[in-house]
């Protein structure tokens, strides 16, 4: 999504879209953000990706936002925009976004590496019991199970939380490598790695409880 920089926190509150102010529409229940280097390859991949599969599972009332570490406005990678033009993806006009003061209202916030979950939560101390690399989220979710029909959001989060110490969240083991500068291949596999995974995430989050709180 091509938001200029201006507009995309406005975006993610649920006050505009694409098109402008949206007039008497529901602000989003679940906010995700998911995070990367220079938000030009794996976080924007990543967008898409789980944007696509909460659509297709009936989630309504979720916002995904991607950002990075670097400055705003620098398009994806050449290498990126044909990857997921390939899986019917169109994000040549995607401009990157820098981590700001927004994420706080973030209801989950996912990254690529365990470096990159430190540095949000450096950042922002407030999000640290819901920022997760996300691999070592779906790895303790699928210790945990699904989120029950009965059970909000952040009870489940609260319950994946309890399961990790704060030398686990930095754990690079689960971390998922850039393959900016990679052949296409690389690019190729990466995003159908993360069509999984994002595909199973949506399922210990929404699965059977879709569009609800």
């Amino acid at each position: 999504m091509g938001f200029p920089p201006a507009t995309f926190v406005a975006a993610f509150f649920g006050m505009i879209d694409e098109r402008g102010p949206l007039r008497g529409a529901p602000k989003p229940a679940h906010r995700y953000v998911v995070t990367c280097t220079a938000n030009q390859c794996r976080s924007v991949m990543s967008e898409h990706l789980f944007r696509h599969c909460l659509l297709t599972s009936g989630v309504v009332d979720a916002d995904v936002r991607s950002a990075g570490f670097l400055p705003s406005g620098t398009p994806p990678t050449e290498r990126t925009v044909r990857a997921m033009a390939e899986k019917g993806f169109e994000v040549a006009d995607h401009r990157s976004h820098q981590i700001g003061p927004w994420i706080a209202k973030a209801s989950l916030v996912v990254t690529m590496t365990a470096e990159q979950a430190q540095g949000v939560i450096d950042q922002y101390r407030s999000i640290a019991a819901i920022t997760f690399p996300l691999r070592d989220l779906l790895t303790r979710a699928e210790r945990l199970g699904p989120r029950r029909a009965d059970q909000t959001e952040s009870d489940w989060l609260a319950q994946i939380r309890s399961s990790r110490d704060w030398k686990s969240v930095f754990d690079t083991s689960h971390d998922i490598a850039d393959p900016t500068g990679g052949s296409m291949a690389k690019h190729r596999r990466l995003a159908a790695e993360l069509a999984a995974d994002f595909e199973r995430l949506t399922k210990f989050l929404h699965g059977g409880v879709a569009g609800s709180h």
